[in-house]
């Protein structure tokens, strides 16, 4: 039997305005830096994002019941020019390096920070089952437990690393956001 509710906590207003326009200002004028370029996403990983890690540690509830926390990733991801995700879950070994145990771990929760909502597209949709297709339509009606959001900036999604995922292609402007992995021991 599947979980009948989707299991992810939205936050706004998750780091102080001042902090947060840091970042924001960091990203947008890092765009010519970028470290990697994907199909889908450009990542820039010269932003400083450890303001974000920190306040994650701050308030995540299982780390406070727990003996430690990993948290991986950070990187700022740019979406643009009709590029998006295809669905996946997170709850898997980072494939990309599977040589180095610091990024090879198996998260159970993902957090995504967003840094602006001056874009079209873009939306994170969410569904407890896979998806037949790579980016299945949002009006899908065969998806149980669909969801679909388009986050404000200076927030934060926190959700099971095993959800199903994707993000629709951003058909005008640059969608910033950093991704976060998380590990509960």
């Amino acid at each position: 039997m599947s979980n009948p509710y989707l299991p992810f906590v939205y936050l706004t207003n998750f780091l102080s305005a001042d902090t947060f326009q840091k970042i924001l200002i960091q990203a947008k004028s890092s765009e010519g830096m970028s470290s990697e370029q994907t199909p889908h996403l450009v990542n820039l990983a010269h932003v400083n994002t450890l303001d974000v890690q920190s306040r994650i540690r701050d308030i995540y509830p299982l780390y406070r019941q727990n003996a430690g926390l990993k948290i991986k990733g950070g990187n700022v991801l740019v979406f643009s020019d009709n590029r998006g995700m295809d669905a996946h879950q997170d709850n898997v070994p980072n494939k990309d390096y599977p040589d180095d145990p610091n990024v090879g771990f198996k998260p159970n929760a993902s957090a995504i920070y967003y840094l602006n909502d001056d874009y079209e597209g873009g939306e994170i949709c969410f569904t407890t089952e896979r998806p037949a297709e790579p980016q299945s339509s949002i009006d899908n009606p065969n998806l149980k437990n669909l969801f679909t959001l388009k986050p404000q900036p200076n927030s934060c999604v926190f959700f099971d690393a095993s959800l199903w995922h994707w993000v629709r292609p951003v058909t005008n402007g640059k969608r910033f956001s950093s991704t976060f992995f998380l590990l509960v021991e």
